[in-house]
């Protein structure tokens, strides 16, 4: 199972183009800024049973917001993007019965309050509810990677030109005449 979404919305109050070639005849300055947030998240969890069956579960998740906005040369703009992807991925080798799908989700749910203590720093907690999978006598072996992720980016620009004048023109001691 894999699903994307994606909403992109743009504000723009400019009916002259940024990108004129055409010099500016008074100083011009411009003003952006950015704002990023990137927040990911992967699982994926092997766990065996006592009988031999192994259980596969993979997941990742991904969610990118930006916001962008200008001030050029008296015209103003803005813009707003979300970008979400999740992907999920189970798999059973093997024939589970009531007790092991029981230890399963035990296992599953626990190792999930124990990431949760721990992006929260709660490290204590966390260790203790791991240290309750040892009591699961249906599970032989679990190996779970985790991985969590959160950028955040603020990007500020600035700048600011003098107007272009025409070049003088001077005459050389041979024009002069």
């Amino acid at each position: 199972m894999s699903c994307v979404d994606s909403v992109t919305c743009s504000t723009l109050n400019n009916s002259t183009p940024l990108n004129s070639q055409k010099a500016p005849s008074s100083a011009a300055e411009l003003q952006a800024a950015q704002v990023k947030v990137l927040q990911s998240q992967t699982a994926d969890i092997t766990i065996v049973t006592a009988e031999g069956d192994t259980v596969t579960w993979s997941s990742s998740k991904a969610a990118e917001v930006s916001f962008a906005t200008y001030n050029a040369q008296g015209q103003t703009g803005s813009s707003a993007e979300l970008r979400r992807t999740a992907a999920f991925a189970f798999s059973v080798d093997g024939e589970l019965n009531r007790e092991e799908l029981k230890d399963i989700r035990r296992a599953i749910q626990t190792i999930q309050k124990a990431a949760n203590n721990l992006l929260k720093g709660h490290e204590k907690q966390a260790a203790t509810r791991t240290a309750r999978l040892a009591t699961l006598d249906q599970i032989a072996s679990i190996n779970a990677d985790l991985t969590f992720q959160r950028e955040v980016s603020v990007t500020r620009f600035s700048a600011q030109s003098e107007p272009v004048s025409a070049p003088e023109t001077t005459e050389s001691p041979a024009q002069a005449g």
